[in-house]
């Protein structure tokens, strides 16, 4: 969808790579870092969950930016914390407990050696944009 939409706009779009080892707050933090250094330097960043997102925060904060007045900042989870930080995160809900419930249906199935369905065993659920103040 981003992707689609930057192109739509006629821009180009920027993903800020994490590798495996920073899926974590600390890489979120560190990955504030670069995200500092790049020319010319996006204004808004969707991480891929909270606690990504919040390491993100503080490390913009360590690099002087504020938030959301420099760059606008959007989690995806919705965990308590979210809440809790300062500023408050903005962030994507999803429905913890239909997650749980899809997870464990299709591990059963797949247990019980079940044919893969034909569209596959990934799910959609539906989200909530919950809004806070960074973003």
């Amino acid at each position: 969808g981003y992707e689609k939409a930057m192109a739509e706009l006629g821009r180009r779009p920027q993903i800020l790579e994490l590798s495996e080892r920073e899926t974590s707050f600390a890489g979120g933090r560190q990955a504030a870092r670069r995200f500092a250094g790049l020319t010319p330097r996006p204004d808004a960043i969707q991480a891929y969950s909270d606690v990504v997102a919040l390491g993100f925060l503080a490390g913009l904060h360590d690099q002087g930016l504020r938030v959301p007045e420099d760059v606008a900042l959007v989690g995806f989870d919705d965990r308590h914390a979210a809440a809790l930080s300062a500023p408050p995160l903005t962030t994507v809900a999803q429905p913890h407990r239909q997650v749980g419930e899809a997870a464990a249906e299709i591990l059963l199935r797949k247990i019980r050696g079940d044919a893969a369905p034909r569209r596959g065993w990934s799910r959609a659920l539906p989200t909530t944009l919950v809004i806070r103040e960074t973003a």
